[in-house]
């Protein structure tokens, strides 16, 4: 997916919004990485290929507590690989904690 210059254009649009609005976009949290993950079948490796996301970076993120730190880039890059694969992220609010579900059309795909 990453070679296809093409391919980026939905994560360079993600990351300008994501560069515009800083505060005001969510950001992935590690609890949501794993959910993701978990929730397609996905490795630690599978997620590194489809993001072109190196495998101890992704383990690092899961590691964390809270909010991650590291390039912003890196956690679009993530997130557009889970959303290509149909995971919808959803962000917390007041009344509800972050979460994630999948697309009602599955396109889930091994990486």
């Amino acid at each position: 997916m990453m070679d296809n210059p093409s391919a980026w254009a939905p994560c360079q649009e993600r990351l300008g919004l994501l560069a515009q609005n800083r505060g005001t976009l969510g950001m992935l949290e590690p609890a949501q990485v794993r959910a993701a993950r978990a929730l397609i079948g996905w490795r630690q490796e599978d997620l590194s290929r489809a993001s072109g996301v190196g495998t101890a970076t992704i383990q690092r993120i899961e590691k964390s507590e809270g909010a991650v730190g590291g390039y912003v880039s890196t956690l679009v890059r993530i997130q557009a690989a889970f959303e290509q694969a149909g995971v919808i992220f959803i962000e917390g609010d007041e009344s509800a904690g972050i979460g994630l579900r999948l697309a009602r059309q599955n396109k889930r795909r091994r990486a």
